[in-house]
């Protein structure tokens, strides 16, 4: 009798763990054979915009990592532009900026490539211009910035719309893709948030939750 209550334990514990350990496998499935290219903007002198203190350039870099990291978790094949403090420009560039951005276009523009998001932080002359932004290239990824600025506005409790952009990334690039302006640094509520690893965990999420629903609703995850 003892030995049949053990074996009715042991049943209910699979029972309990299964389905548990068949999620925890098929989450890190829900990217499998998609691959993002993660565009960290600026880099080296250029260190983007400044205030209070705080240089967009080493955050960029920060919510990059981080992005990249949760995207592996989920199986998506990962590239990056810039992968340290430093630009793509070589030592001998006569026009630093202009190679280093041909150099991240080239990157993006590789055929196995997806998609593409580069992540940027933003400065306006008003300290109440505030919150997270995404701009989109055309209308074919007009689906992807709405899937990711509709999670951002939910999780962030914010109310922004995208907007298409006229950046050098965006207007180069042949594939699909957004530049996510995740906050105003001349904003100082923003600035105090986006130097957070709790608030840049947050924006890592809703883009990395935003990927899988965009690749869900195409049928390829």
């Amino acid at each position: 009798m003892k030995k049949l209550r053990w074996v009715f334990i042991l049943f209910l514990a699979l029972l309990l763990f299964i389905p548990s350990y068949v999620k925890t496998i098929q989450q890190g499935k829900l990217l499998s054979g998609v691959t993002v290219v993660l565009d960290s903007g600026h880099g080296g002198k250029d260190l983007g915009a400044s205030d209070g203190g705080v240089d967009e350039a080493p955050l960029n870099l920060a919510i990059t990592k981080k992005l990249e990291a949760k995207l592996k978790s989920l199986g998506c094949q990962v590239i990056l532009t810039r992968k340290d403090e430093n630009d793509l420009a070589s030592i001998t560039a006569v026009n630093r900026k202009k190679e280093d951005m041909n150099k991240r276009i080239s990157i993006i523009n590789d055929e196995k490539n997806d998609l593409f998001i580069s992540i940027h932080m933003n400065k306006y002359q008003s300290e109440d211009v505030k919150g997270f932004h995404v701009f989109y290239k055309d209308d074919a990824s007009k689906m992807l910035a709405s899937y990711i600025q509709e999670k951002g506005n939910a999780v962030l409790e914010q109310d922004k719309t995208i907007t298409k952009g006229n950046f050098f990334i965006l207007n180069e690039s042949r594939i699909q893709g957004v530049l996510i302006e995740c906050g105003f640094l001349s904003n100082p509520d923003d600035r105090k948030k986006l130097t957070s690893e709790n608030y840049q965990n947050k924006i890592v999420d809703c883009i990395a939750d935003s990927l899988v629903d965009y690749f869900e609703s195409k049928g390829m995850s």
